[in-house]
């Protein structure tokens, strides 16, 4: 519970309004991201045409994941303590929802800073805490038990100057009453505003009208500047239990709203924001491609501690099936004991390493829900996208697996022949049965095409036939449940 005095009278003033208008109680805790003057809005703009520019140039996604590092510091007194299970939740929470993207997160430290960032005052206090604390090359999350000016939490776009520090943008400031509970996606937000996402009801450049097509449209330049996002009034208070949207309105057109309830970047309940839109997920990842903003595509984790896997059992995060884009862990996994895992009803259970995985003589893996559960070990160095498939099951062996091939050797080489005017066709090798979505995205970042296969284990063609699209340039975006998120280009010719 966060001590803190109060007066009374905004507590009868609040109470009264709540029981004339019962939806402000269900309202969204405010993120206090936002553009703090017309510099960063222009350098928004310009950044955003650059982003649509190399799209349109096929030349934004990135083939490869991404792995940001994270550094968890944490305020003396709150109420999380060693090993910080929440936070690693929190992590596994926010790799979910960025499943769709190329970017993974993976912790890579935790610092614990003084009792005077307990209660937090972003306007006067940000610029001593960051000048002191932040560290550069890594994202940096600092986990405060109150924002005392209001808000659940706060981060900054690429390319911005904090104007109460001077030592990066590269942080996020959260409330630890925000991200402690499952439906808690106040973090998952934020990270959409560090890697370059505005508010889905955005009003810096005007009010975007419902309608996306025609002379009126203006979804391009107004709002968050995307067309697959539907015209948000800002639905704050306005989305019901059960995620339905209750605020009615029109826009200067007297179209009605029909804003999403799910996206991440709205102002919707916590619970109810599940995903980004191929645009929002499109910009993200070039956001951290090589023609993205420095800021981001540079992140990486300067060095690799030591974690003894001993020292982390019972095992007690979320595990749901292959958790290698769920969970990450900066060092070496080293374990000569027997794992008992009972928390997960998944396939599999997968540890990442950055360095090495060291199983020793008398190894052995059980899950007490599903006795046929594997096991997987992964080595990606320091995040560097080079993951290895180590090894499964009960080995016994006296290993140190190093192997050179794709985490779970799946991987979608080529689409031939490019261009095409009709069938285009894809191989991949998998290890064990798997299920993917394919997904077909035009120029304007709109979905135009979904398909969803199932892959053998061994050797796979897949067909597409791309008879139906107009002449173009795609993306083919191919996902599925054990990691998997690869985009490749193809043009289809008449």
């Amino acid at each position: 519970m966060k001590n803190r005095i109060v007066h009374s009278w905004p507590i009868l003033v609040m109470a009264l309004l709540v029981s004339l208008f019962p939806h402000l109680a269900e309202a969204q805790e405010g993120c206090r991201t936002q553009f703090r003057n017309q510099a960063e809005t222009a350098a928004y703009a310009e950044r955003h045409k650059n982003f649509l520019q190399n799209r349109d140039e096929a030349k934004s996604s990135i083939s490869e994941t991404k792995f940001i590092p994270v550094h968890w510091h944490f305020a003396d007194g709150i109420a999380w303590s060693p090993p910080y299970s929440e936070a690693r939740a929190a992590l596994a929470r926010a790799n979910n929802a960025f499943s769709e993207t190329n970017i993974r997160f993976y912790e890579c430290g935790t610092s614990v800073i003084g009792a005077n960032w307990y209660s937090f005052e972003s306007e006067s206090e940000e610029g001593a805490m960051i000048n002191t604390h932040n560290i550069a090359g890594v994202l940096n999350v600092y986990v405060v038990n109150e924002i005392e000016d209001g808000g659940c939490g706060y981060a900054n776009f690429p390319g911005t100057d904090p104007p109460n520090s001077n030592n990066g943008n590269n942080f996020v400031v959260m409330d630890i009453d925000c991200m402690d509970e499952d439906g808690d996606t106040t973090l998952e937000h934020e990270f959409g505003h560090i890697f370059d996402l505005a508010h889905t009801h955005e009003t810096a450049w005007g009010q975007e009208l419902v309608t996306r097509t025609g002379p009126t449209a203006n979804c391009t330049s107004t709002g968050d500047r995307f067309c697959d996002t539907p015209a948000d009034p800002n639905i704050s208070g306005d989305v019901s239990s059960s995620c339905v949207y209750t605020g009615g309105g029109a826009d200067a057109n007297g179209d009605s709203y029909v804003p999403s309830t799910s996206n991440i970047m709205s102002y919707s309940r916590k619970e109810c924001r599940t995903d980004f839109t191929p645009s929002q997920i499109a910009k993200m990842n070039y956001s951290v491609s090589p023609n993205g903003d420095p800021d981001r595509n540079s992140l990486t984790c300067a060095s690799c501690s030591t974690i003894d896997l001993d020292a982390l059992l019972p095992l007690n995060f979320p595990i749901v099936g292959f958790i290698v884009s769920s969970y990450l862990l900066d060092g070496e996994i080293f374990s000569n004991v027997n794992i008992t895992e009972s928390n997960s009803t998944g396939d599999n259970l997968v540890l990442v390493s950055t360095e090495r995985v060291v199983l020793t003589p008398g190894f052995s893996f059980s899950s007490v829900n599903n006795p046929s559960m594997n096991f997987y070990a992964v080595v990606d160095e320091c995040g560097g996208g080079g993951a290895a498939l180590t090894d499964q099951g009960t080995d016994t062996d006296d290993n140190s697996f190093l192997a050179n091939h794709h985490a779970f050797n799946t991987e979608f080489n080529k689409v031939y022949p490019n261009p095409t005017s009709g069938l285009a066709f894809m191989e991949v090798s998998v290890f064990k049965e798997t299920v993917i979505t394919i997904r077909v995205i035009d120029a304007l970042g709109r979905q135009v095409m979904a398909e969803v296969r199932g892959l053998s284990k061994g050797e796979n063609t897949v067909q597409l036939n791309t008879e139906t699209l107009n002449q173009g340039l795609y993306l083919i975006n191919i996902s599925d449940v054990h990691g998997l998120n690869q985009t490749l280009k193809l043009q289809k010719i008449d």
